[in-house]
Parts: structure tokens; C-alpha cells; sequence
């Protein structure tokens, strides 16, 4: 970031015309040099200056058809969503898989509140990414896993309720 800092000093100086008449026109130049100053700064700031960064056309190719773009050049996907629908009677799907950066949705319709957390009951310890909380009915709560493994929960109001997430 820059940081402009802008000292005016008002400095009496004396001229050929009168002293009032001079003092006009240098308040007016002061007044100039500080107006470009403000502009210059805005647009430095503000990011008038040269881009550096490459831009790349828009990919524009029909479905059906080879794309020319290498696995390197394609556009970053959005991270993988599953869904799970709480129900009255549990977790639905009770077991998901999904990829490391995947991200699990639980929909809440059981009817009820519900409290997701990890594994083992009370404590909650095992897996501390999955100990979202309390979850009001008719909501949804996510998570963002990014490490591979075995990832065991329940609904805390009703350990009963059970479902397993496997990142691979």
C-alpha cells in the first residue's frame, strides 16, 4: 500500500503587486498543486495504473466437441457438495464419499433440532472440523474437509442418528 502524506506549509510571500493580490494567487496555485496531488494519489491508489497480470480469453468451444485445454489450463472446479438429508429417522445417506477440499451439506428436516458433532459420544473429541453444533430445523450447516480419512459423527440430541464421511 502506498501512503501519501501531505504537509501544506503556508508560506507569506511577498511579490511585486500588492500584498493582499499576491496572496490570492498563491493560494490559488496551492490550491492547483494540491487538487493534481489528490488525483494523482486517487488513481495510484485506486489502481489506474498498468495491469500486469496476463489475461486470458474467454474459453468459448461447443459441447460435443474436443477441448485444445490440457488438464493445467482448464478453469478451477468448484469443490465437491454432498448432501445429506436429516430426517426423523437419521442421516440420508448414513456413509458419503467425497474428495480431499470437498465440502458435506446437511439439510435438517427432521422436524426437530439437531446438534451435529464428531465422534466418540459426549466427548466429541475424535474429529473437531465435525463438531458443527446445533442445527435448527428446516436449516442447513457445511463443512470443508480437506484431509483424507474416516470421518465418524452423530446428532448429539439423539446419539441414535449416525453417519460415516470417507475422504479419498
Amino acid at each position: 500500500m502506498i501512503k501519501l502524506n501531505i504537509a501544506i506549509v503556508r508560506k507569506k510571500t511577498y511579490t511585486k503587486f500588492s500584498e493582499k493580490g499576491g496572496e490570492k494567487m498563491n493560494n490559488k496555485i496551492l490550491i492547483g498543486i494540491i487538487a493534481i496531488t489528490v488525483i494523482v494519489g486517487a488513481v495510484i491508489l485506486l489502481g489506474g495504473g498498468k495491469k500486469t497480470q496476463e489475461q486470458t480469453p474467454a474459453n468459448n468451444y461447443n459441447a460435443g466437441e474436443e477441448s485444445a485445454l490440457t488438464e493445467e489450463s482448464q478453469p478451477a472446479q468448484a469443490p465437491e457438495t454432498v448432501t445429506i438429508d436429516v430426517t426423523s429417522s437419521g442421516f440420508s445417506p448414513a456413509s458419503v464419499s467425497i474428495k480431499p477440499g470437498g465440502r458435506v451439506v446437511w439439510n435438517n428436516k427432521s422436524g426437530g433440532d439437531i446438534s451435529i458433532n464428531s465422534d466418540d459420544h459426549p466427548t466429541h473429541r475424535l474429529f473437531k472440523e465435525l463438531n458443527i453444533g446445533h442445527v435448527p430445523d428446516n436449516s442447513t450447516a457445511s463443512v470443508l474437509l480437506e484431509k483424507q480419512g474416516t470421518y465418524t459423527y452423530h446428532d448429539h440430541y439423539n446419539p441414535g442418528r449416525t453417519g460415516t464421511i470417507v475422504v479419498k
